[in-house]
């Protein structure tokens, strides 16, 4: 099996940072290694998270019990700062992208992106995936926490407001995810549902895992994979432990 580097996206997320540098060292790392994709994630957390949203991350990783708290620690990028990174990843010859987490974000970005992402926590949010149908652009959509109903509601809000390239990502929301508990039977499950869509696989497991249960996915016919990325899983954050960093992605 041969797996096209074109079709990995390495989710940076928020792991810069709020550091302009770390993005672009981010960047760096991934062009160099001939990744497809780079993604970050373009919310404001006042309107992401409630206030009593809790923590479904590992707390032993990032002590934050709130996600709203934790959320607002990393959402000082603006608008200004994605298009740079955008014009950015043009120079090193690397597709941007970022999810966004509102309609405001939806058409602030539509200028700079080839496709959309969206997350597992929006599958079902009608309101959003109806703008992002809107703008006609291919849609990638992580499906995880989600039922097949609730999967094929939204696939077909899609498909009737102007998308026409749908890929559907496997994904298990939970940080880190137990190498036993990845599911990817669930890719062909997928393949069977929804014969109109392109499959893939999000993955959260621990980079020493993922290794393995990446290949396994490829095996199981997942045709795009996401992962997060980091400069340094040593910090502390939801999303830095169970990322790769440039050794995990050369050795990929």
């Amino acid at each position: 099996m041969k797996f096209n580097l074109n079709h990995f996206i390495a989710e940076i997320g928020v792991n810069h940072e709020n550091s302009m540098a770390n993005a672009k060292l981010m960047i760096d790392e991934c062009s160099e290694l001939g990744v497809g994709a780079v993604k970050f994630q373009s919310y404001k957390a006042s309107k992401l998270a409630a206030d009593e949203s809790p923590a479904y991350w590992d707390l032993t990783k990032e002590p934050t019990s709130s996600q709203k708290e934790l959320f607002s620690k990393y959402d000082i990028f603006g608008i200004e700062e994605f298009i740079e990174l955008a014009k950015y990843c043009k120079k090193k010859n690397i597709e941007f992208m970022s999810t966004p987490f509102d309609i405001d974000y939806v058409w602030e970005l539509n200028e700079y992106l080839q496709r959309f992402k969206i997350a597992s926590v929006d599958c079902t949010n009608h309101i959003l995936l109806k703008e992002v149908a809107r703008t006609r652009k291919p849609v990638i959509m992580s499906v995880g926490a989600t039922t097949i109903e609730e999967i094929e509601s939204s696939v077909e809000l899609l498909f009737s407001n102007g998308t026409t390239d749908l890929t559907l990502l496997h994904c298990i929301v939970n940080y880190p995810t137990a190498f036993n508990n990845a599911g990817l039977n669930h890719i062909q499950v997928l393949k069977e549902k929804f014969p109109k869509c392109k499959i893939g696989y999000s993955d959260h497991t621990v980079p020493e895992e993922s290794q393995f249960v990446l290949l396994a996915a490829l095996a199981n016919g997942a045709e795009v994979i996401e992962k997060h990325y980091t400069f340094d899983r040593s910090i502390q954050g939801n999303d830095h432990y169970h990322a790769f960093q440039k050794s995990d992605l050369s050795e990929f």
